[in-house]
C-alpha cells in the first residue's frame, strides 16, 4: 500500500529508469507529439518563451540547470517527432516540473486522434479545475489527476501545509514541497509520520526538511517546520492526507487494483479542510523529530 501523500506509480517514473527506444522503434510523427500540443496550449511555443519557462523551473529543481535548455535545433527535433526514446535525465526532470501530472514518457507520446487540436485538448485536471465543478468534494480514480492534485495542494499553500503518512516516495511531489518551503519562509509545515519511513526517498526528504528548518533558525525565532512521529501503530492507525488552508486530498482504497494508489477525495469544503488542518496539528505530539540525528536514527522499513 502506498500513502496518499505520494503520487501514483504510473506517473512516478523518473527519466533515469525509463527505457529508451531502439533504432527499430517507432519514431513519433510530426504535429502529434503531446509536448508540442501542451506548449501551444500555454503559448510557450516560441523558442525564447520556452527557454524562459524552462529556466524558471530549473531554478527550483537545481540552479545548476539554469541555462541548460535544449538548443533550438534540439527543441525542433523534440517537437517534430525526430527524437527516438527520451531526452537526457535532466531535461526530463525539468519537463515533468513544467507540466505536472505528465511523465516524460507521456510528454513524448503520440497523442490520440483529435488531441492535436489545441482548442479541444485538455491537460490532467488540476485542483482549481476540480473545485470549479461546484462540488465541495470530488472523487478521482485517475493516478494522473491525483498526482497533479497533490502537487497543487503543496504549490498553492500560503499559510499552512499539513502532510500525514510515512510512505511518500514520489520525487516530484516531495521536491515541490521543498521548493515551496524554501520560497515561502513563513509557510508553516506539519509533517506527521505514522510509523517509521517506508523508503529511503522519504527519509532523505525528512533530512532536507530539517536542513530547511535549520536554515531558518534565528531569523525571527519562530519555528515553522514541525516533524512528528506516531510510533504506537496498535493505537495510532494509519491515515493519509495532505491539506493547505483551502483544499485537501484524502486517500481512499483503490477500486482498480489492491496495489494501486489512484483514488482519493479532493476536498474544498472550508469546514472540513480546516478540520483536517487541526487534525494534523493535533498529531504533532511527544515524539518530535527536530534534528538531523533524530531522522538519521529512523529505520527504513522497505
Amino acid at each position: 500500500m502506498v500513502s496518499s501523500d505520494t503520487q501514483t506509480v504510473s506517473i512516478s517514473l523518473v527519466c533515469a529508469t525509463l527505457p529508451r527506444a531502439h533504432d527499430g522503434d517507432r519514431v513519433m510523427t510530426a504535429q502529434s507529439v503531446r509536448l508540442k500540443v501542451l506548449l501551444r496550449k500555454r503559448h510557450w511555443q516560441s523558442y525564447r518563451t520556452f527557454c524562459a519557462e524552462y529556466d524558471k523551473v530549473a531554478r527550483s529543481v537545481d540552479p545548476r540547470l539554469i541555462g541548460t535548455a535544449p538548443s533550438r535545433a534540439q527543441l525542433h527535433r523534440w517537437l517534430s517527432g525526430e527524437l527516438k526514446g527520451l531526452p537526457y535525465g535532466d531535461h526530463c526532470r525539468i519537463l515533468e516540473k513544467m507540466f505536472p501530472g505528465w511523465s516524460a514518457d507521456q510528454l513524448f507520446q503520440v497523442v490520440p486522434a483529435g488531441e492535436g487540436d489545441v482548442r479541444a485538448y485538455s491537460e490532467p485536471a488540476q485542483l482549481s479545475q476540480l473545485a470549479s465543478i461546484g462540488s465541495a468534494m470530488q472523487l478521482v480514480t485517475s493516478g494522473g489527476v491525483l498526482g497533479a492534485a497533490l502537487i497543487e495542494v503543496a504549490r498553492t499553500a500560503r499559510e499552512c501545509f499539513v502532510a500525514v503518512g510515512s510512505r511518500s516516495r514520489e520525487p516530484r511531489y516531495l521536491d515541490e514541497v521543498e521548493r515551496v518551503l524554501e520560497a515561502r519562509p513563513s509557510l508553516v509545515h506539519y509533517r506527521i509520520l505514522i510509523g517509521p519511513p517506508h523508503n529511503q526517498i522519504f527519509k532523505d526528504h525528512l533530512i532536507r526538511l530539517i536542513e530547511i528548518c535549520d536554515s531558518r533558525a534565528g531569523k525571527d525565532g519562530k519555528k515553522t517546520i514541525h516533524i512528528g512521529l506516531l510510533s504506537d501503530l496498535a493505537r495510532d492507525h494509519e491515515r493519509f492526507f495532505v491539506a493547505n488552508e483551502e483544499a485537501a486530498v484524502v486517500s481512499l482504497p483503490s477500486a482498480n487494483s489492491p496495489r494501486n494508489f489512484d483514488t482519493a477525495l479532493i476536498v474544498a469544503d472550508p469546514l472540513y479542510v480546516q478540520g483536517l488542518l487541526q487534525h494534523g496539528k493535533a498529531l504533532y505530539g511527544k515524539h518530535r523529530l527536530e534534528s538531523r540525528q533524530a531522522v538519521d536514527e529512523l529505520e527504513v522499513l522497505e
